[in-house]
């Protein structure tokens, strides 16, 4: 095609990591790659039909977390960092983030719950607001349907101010994509939790399973939560 390109740039481990969203990550060697491989295969069962045994992870399933209550900011505008938030949810030292360089508005991450694997999908406040657009609605709609598939509940944190919007938005597939996640949500048959930390609004609240969306096992909000739609 005469395009002038390095082999990183074309199809390297980096550029599908970031760019492309076909890797889900990388290692810098091949020891510490196997480690993640592993620690990876340890949430998920030998095959669709087996469940996970629960792991003693020592950490008390009903500790509490005061934590939380100062790490939400009061304004609405102001940003803070939600793999903290999952970090102080889960058991301790038990998460293993899916695509952590792609689509950071959103976040994929395994982890456990009193000893038992999990799924967490949310909005990341630092990048974009925690917005939807197609690349995040792509990869969590991808993450859905791996914990479906091996029967991972799925806990859905929400904080989110909406869809990305304007022409690039619109010629970006947002509304196959954002298509394709809700798809995934409605035919997901595991448990699922949703909790509002700050904001749900429109059509996003909806998409991130919030409420009666998808008729959840639990939904849940924080004291100061705003929910509306537009």
């Amino acid at each position: 095609t005469g395009e002038e390109v390095t082999l990183e740039e074309l199809g390297g481990a980096m550029s599908h990591a970031t760019k492309s969203g076909v890797a889900t990550f990388v290692a810098e060697d091949e020891k510490a790659c196997l480690d993640d491989v592993r620690f990876l295969l340890s949430f998920l069962p030998t095959n669709n039909l087996e469940t996970t045994p629960p792991l003693d992870t020592g950490d008390p399933h009903d500790r509490s977390t005061p934590e939380l209550i100062d790490l939400i900011p009061d304004s609405a505008n102001v940003p803070y960092d939600m793999r903290k938030v999952i970090a102080l949810i889960a058991d301790r030292e038990s998460t293993f983030e899916i695509k952590p360089t792609y689509a950071g508005n959103v976040l994929t991450t395994l982890a456990r719950l009193g000893g038992r694997p999990v799924g967490f999908v949310a909005n990341q406040p630092l990048k974009l607001g925690g917005m939807l657009d197609a690349k995040a609605c792509d990869k969590m709609a991808h993450f859905i349907a791996l914990c479906d598939a091996y029967g991972l509940p799925l806990v859905s944190l929400i904080d989110i101010p909406g869809f990305s919007i304007g022409s690039s938005a619109e010629h970006s597939m947002l509304g196959r994509r954002s298509a394709k996640l809700i798809h995934e949500w409605g035919n997901s048959t595991v448990p699922r939790i949703s909790i509002v930390l700050r904001k749900g609004y429109g059509l996003g609240y909806f998409a991130m399973a919030g409420g009666r969306a998808f008729a959840a096992d639990a939904s849940l909000a924080w004291p100061t939560a705003q929910i509306c739609a537009m």
